[in-house]
């Protein structure tokens, strides 16, 4: 397994004990697969982070964006059926949650 699976590896042993370093992989790291792998994680913990950085990907038009969005629709029964405007407002939504 290469650094892509790191944010879920350190989940996955550590829980919510390892979500600032996962918050921390997710700004700093040079690897879009880190950071994407960082933003499912964090979306599956719920924080707002993981949430905000879906937002920036589809508002930028970042070569990931589909990806994130696609990631969304899995996860959230609510917007599997809808387009990418939904998948927008669900993310917004939980980015600003605190």
């Amino acid at each position: 397994p290469g650094p892509g699976s790191l944010p879920y590896a350190l989940r996955y042993s550590y829980g919510d004990v390892a979500l600032p370093y996962i918050e921390e992989m997710l700004e700093r790291s040079p690897f879009v697969f880190v950071r994407t792998a960082s933003a499912r994680e964090l979306v599956n913990a719920g924080r707002p982070s993981g949430f905000a950085f879906i937002v920036d990907a589809i508002q930028q038009n970042r070569p990931y964006r589909g990806e994130m969005v696609q990631f969304l629709r899995d996860r959230f029964p609510e917007i599997r059926q809808g387009d990418e405007a939904a998948a927008l407002r669900l993310a917004q939504s939980k980015a600003s949650a605190k």
